[in-house]
């Protein structure tokens, strides 16, 4: 499943490298990765999602992309949407933040940006909507949602329109959550990575800017331990969750760390009544912490 999600992942790295050089997006290319994509959910949606987390060569744009595409097209098939509609949404969140890439660095450091810079950064969304002129397949309802819409937040406080409330439609609002809760969880320059626990706190806590039935369905689907997430339980022992069992808890997991050893490197996959052994899910931790990959 790594392996073939790892063309997606090549087509956005070739995709960006075409952006920089003032080429449209690709229309039939985004088409047929997107397809990959939703084939790949069809044949095993837990072993997508665990797949998503075994791609850390690649860059945090790109990481970033095919986990909000995934978990977007996730949430759409438990929303039921159609399927051309699907298709788009899924395009469109694979492609969202590309814009980044044509920035230059100084604008994407974690430092405060005054006005002017500001305004340079949100450029990004524009960039991105401006270059799918070819692709007259996707639903431009969908692209100005997803894409144009997606940090836009209910309180107004957003970019790059400042929209509010009821002028924000439901896969602008679905959008949100999913870009925010993934982008959370990976450092930035000056930024560690928030644990799973400390963005769901974040994305509840701030029910103003972000809608509060998103956030619920959010959790709801992915679980306090996400597919892909490094757990900690309460032996001491740190596993990549591979799978969940119908209530959303994990019933596989590779043990990769005991916490109160941490010299010593395990590699032992654990399922069903296995798992008993390591006691109660504790939390979910920050997999850079402790210098931690997928196996």
């Amino acid at each position: 499943m790594a392996a073939r999600l790892q063309k997606v992942a090549d087509y956005l790295n070739a995709q960006l490298v075409q952006l920089k050089s003032g080429e449209p997006v690709a229309a039939s290319q985004l088409s047929r990765n997107t397809d990959t994509l939703l084939t790949l959910w069809e044949q095993d949606r837990q072993a997508l999602l665990y797949a998503v987390a075994c791609l850390r060569d690649e860059s945090n744009l790109v990481q970033h992309s095919l986990a909000v595409a995934v978990r977007m097209l996730d949430l759409g098939q438990s929303r039921r949407l159609a399927p051309e509609r699907l298709k788009a949404v899924v395009a469109c969140a694979l492609i969202h933040d590309l814009g980044k890439g044509l920035l230059p660095d100084r604008l994407l450091r974690d430092e405060a940006l005054d006005a002017d810079e500001q305004l340079q950064l949100h450029r990004h969304v524009e960039s991105i909507l401006e270059r799918l002129g070819e692709c007259r397949w996707l639903d431009a309802d969908v692209a100005a949602q997803v894409i144009g819409m997606a940090n836009e937040r209910l309180d107004g406080s957003g970019y790059p329109a400042g929209l509010e409330g009821e002028a924000l439609p439901t896969l602008a609002r679905m959008m949100a959550v999913v870009d925010v809760a993934d982008v959370m969880t990976r450092p930035r320059p000056g930024r560690a990575a928030w644990t799973q626990r400390d963005v769901y706190r974040h994305l509840f806590t701030h029910s103003d800017a972000f809608d509060n039935t998103w956030v619920q369905r959010y959790i709801r689907r992915f679980g306090v331990a996400p597919i892909g997430s490094l757990a900690l339980y309460t032996n001491g022992a740190l596993a990549w969750v591979k799978h969940h069992d119908a209530r959303g808890n994990p019933d596989a997991v590779h043990v990769v760390l005991n916490t109160r050893n941490p010299k010593r490197r395990l590699d032992q996959p654990l399922s069903g009544p296995d798992l008993d052994q390591l006691g109660a899910l504790k939390e979910t931790v920050n997999s850079a912490r402790y210098r931690l990959m997928p196996p």
